[in-house]
């Protein structure tokens, strides 16, 4: 039986303010045929994925390697590199595994073609939010899908809302397994689940715990300690035990440019607009009005007025990568000192 657990917490509103902060040091910049609409960075940061809308890239960092992976205009949603960065996985219409080395698809489910977002939970599953199906009622139910052999085989579908369609997700390890978050489109709060994997690959759900608020965006730290949840019209950060109980950061979330964060600022989904680094201790966000970066343990704030639509911040917490107009550029973050 899934244990719950609540919290009471206060929404930390993003408004605009007279802050102090210092400017974003462009690193570098990637030209790119169209508006990014995503990005994401591999386990180990040595690679950025980026879906436009003529298909979708991945960007060696070392390198400064642009390619083309995929080529398709249109409808690419999500994607998401597993822990060994030899395979990933995107939705255009269908649910496509692609291994990187052949540079083909291996496996497709076209029952999931409507997904939001997705993520990967270990090396052998990943998490997809969103419709469930064509032709289906929007029910939105969360489903992870095994892979095994390069092949798509087994699914859970999660209890999740039967009142809103599932939206975000996020996933990270934990000492005894897998954490994952779900926020819902709706009046539904976000919900964690605490996962195990076997040795065989076999999934477990050992516990179920509720936020106090819902969330069209969330993220959380590579260790599972930190979640950042945007709302629709505030930004809440949460601490978070081994045991699921939360308390809410205490810290100044006023942004240095534009005004109060709102869904018809944002210019790409509304899924990839916020980060939060691998530690818990960066958290970023990008709309019309610019891009802002506030270190969560010091308050120290970077801003650039550059408008972006989407954002990640690298694994090692020093760069951010943004999806600017016509290109993709990376920030350096470099606390005073």
């Amino acid at each position: 039986m899934f244990q719950y657990q609540y919290c009471i917490a206060v929404a930390v509103v993003i408004a605009s303010c007279g802050c102090d902060s210092s400017t974003l040091h462009l690193k570098q910049s990637f030209s790119t045929p169209w508006y990014p609409k995503w990005v994401n960075y591999s386990p180990s940061g040595s690679d950025l994925s980026i879906i436009a809308n003529d298909g979708i890239y991945v960007l060696n960092m070392p390198s400064k390697k642009l390619q083309q992976l995929i080529y398709r205009k249109g409808c690419q949603s999500c994607l998401a590199f597993f822990e060994n960065e030899t395979m990933f996985l995107y939705v255009d219409g269908e649910t496509k595994l692609v291994d990187r080395e052949l540079s083909n698809v291996t496996s497709t489910i076209d029952e999931y073609v409507f997904v939001m977002d997705c993520v990967s939970i270990g090396k052998s599953h990943i998490l997809l939010v969103g419709t469930d199906s064509i032709g289906v009622e929007e029910t939105g139910q969360p489903t992870i899908l095994s892979v095994k052999d390069g092949k798509f085989s087994d699914s859970i579908v999660l209890p999740g809302c039967s009142k809103a369609v599932s939206r975000t997700c996020a996933a990270a390890h934990t000492e005894h397994g897998y954490r994952i978050a779900i926020g819902y489109l709706g009046d539904c709060p976000a919900e964690i689940y605490d996962l195990q994997i076997d040795s065989n690959g076999k999934l477990t759900i050992q516990n179920n715990f509720i936020l106090p608020q819902s969330s069209l965006c969330l993220k959380m730290s590579s260790n599972a300690t930190r979640i950042a949840s945007w709302n629709g019209e505030s930004i809440v950060v949460y601490a978070i035990d081994e045991n699921g109980r939360y308390q809410v950061l205490d810290v100044d979330l006023t942004s240095p440019i534009g005004k109060r964060l709102q869904s018809a600022k944002l210019l790409g989904f509304e899924t990839q607009f916020l980060a939060l680094s691998s530690d818990g201790s960066l958290l970023a966000w990008a709309d019309e009005d610019g891009i802002v970066a506030i270190d969560l343990n010091t308050g120290e704030k970077w801003s650039s007025s550059t408008p972006a639509a989407c954002i990640a911040i690298s694994p090692d917490g020093k760069s951010i990568a943004a999806g600017c107009p016509q290109r993709v550029n990376i920030y350096d973050v470099t606390p005073k000192k």
